[in-house]
């Protein structure tokens, strides 16, 4: 301890109360090294999710005054804010009542329209707009920042997304010093903004499809390339297993030291996922660990929201079966461990129709079985590198 005031962390293993929580406790240590408990308090808090995507109000918030009343003008250094959120791979978006006409043509004349990402203007709650965009996007809300000046807007999103980040419009000066937008950067990380506006290009053309959606991925023309990390790639790899929580079959936040070692150990298959159609490329969407010290077992397995729904999991796992078939092996097995955001993965255990080996508290061994006929890989085009 050191003089003055400390705070240590508690982990809640140590307290034996209120499974799954840390707590804080603050104390005094004087010139004599007492320690000195000014309150018997414990604090319990949890680390915030990184934010992935900032949804801005517009009026009070992004300018100073009321677009349809005033000549607004932009707060203060709020553009460079917004730029360095997007060089951070943190995509912009807006949630405003307003005319999506007038401001788009607004935010053009102003260079900057192209930094927002499925914009929701309109006149609905903001609440069903935040919605909207988080599913639009595939990412939880708990990754999504709401920004807005007035206390009703914020208290009504809250109260139908309690999982929602909200900031009061000044905060946006100490934005980027927050540790929930300290992020990884990678190469990936330049390109985000514009898959996410091929993902958009992709949504819009969807409602307007006839077809189911497997028709539709085939007219999308997708393209995988499955292969093994380059060494320059690793850090890409590490940015997917710290950042991926809906589509992240192990919920492990493996450390850039143990993914490291496994690149470095032969008992281990190591796979990165790139995806491209004809919206264009989405770079490296996808990585997975599989464990060959014995029979294959996906132990990690994360896919970018980017491309969820779009059955590149489904590709992979096929690919993955047919690969480790023509080695002779009997099954493929993946590990699951329940998370409370990654149901999305189960579903694909679901669809694939994987048979429980196992189970031991929230995980589960599956397997498919490799001596029966495997699915077949039609989606999309798949090569190995």
């Amino acid at each position: 301890m050191n003089k003055g005031y400390n705070e240590r962390i508690i982990p809640f293993e140590k307290l034996n109360i209120a499974k799954g929580k840390n707590y804080k406790v603050y104390l005094y240590t004087n010139s004599n090294c007492e320690l000195i408990f000014t309150m018997l308090d414990f604090v319990w808090f949890e680390k915030k999710k990184k934010i992935k995507c900032v949804a801005w109000d517009l009026d009070n918030t992004l300018w100073n005054g009321v677009f349809i009343e005033d000549k607004v003008t932009f707060k203060d250094g709020i553009i460079d804010v917004i730029k360095e959120l997007d060089a951070r791979g943190i995509v912009n978006s807006i949630v405003s009542k307003n005319n999506e006409q007038d401001i788009m043509k607004f935010l053009k004349k102003n260079k900057i329209d192209e930094y927002f990402v499925m914009p929701q203007i309109n006149w609905e709650p903001k609440s069903i707009n935040i919605s909207n965009l988080a599913k639009q996007m595939n990412i939880g809300m708990d990754t999504i920042a709401f920004i807005d000046d007035n206390p009703f807007e914020r208290e009504e999103v809250l109260s139908k997304n309690s999982d929602l980040n909200v900031y009061h419009d000044d905060e946006y000066v100490n934005l980027l010093s927050y540790p929930e937008f300290q992020v990884i950067v990678t190469e990936d990380t330049k390109n985000r903004r514009k898959t996410y506006k091929m993902l958009e290009q992709q949504n819009k053309e969807f409602e307007k499809f006839s077809g189911d959606i497997d028709d539709f991925l085939r007219e999308c023309k997708m393209k995988a390339t499955i292969r093994t990390p380059k060494k320059d790639e690793y850090n890409r790899c590490y940015e997917l297993i710290q950042r991926t929580n809906q589509l992240n079959s192990s919920g492990r936040r493996l450390t850039l030291e143990q993914l490291n070692d496994i690149f470095e150990d032969k008992n281990y298959d190591t796979y990165l996922i790139q995806v491209e159609d004809k919206f264009g490329n989405y770079g490296i969407v996808g990585f997975s660990i599989v464990d060959i010290s014995s029979e294959p077992v996906i132990t990690d397995f994360v896919i970018s929201c980017r491309v969820a729904n779009n059955k590149v999991e489904h590709t992979y796992i096929l690919y993955l079966a047919n690969k480790y078939k023509a080695k002779g092996y009997k099954k493929l097995k993946i590990n699951y461990t329940k998370t409370s955001k990654n149901g999305p993965v189960f579903k694909v255990v679901s669809d694939l129709n994987l048979v429980k080996l196992s189970s031991d508290n929230d995980t589960a061994v599956y397997y498919l079985d490799l001596t029966k006929d495997i699915q077949k890989i039609d989606i999309m085009q798949v090569k190995e590198k």
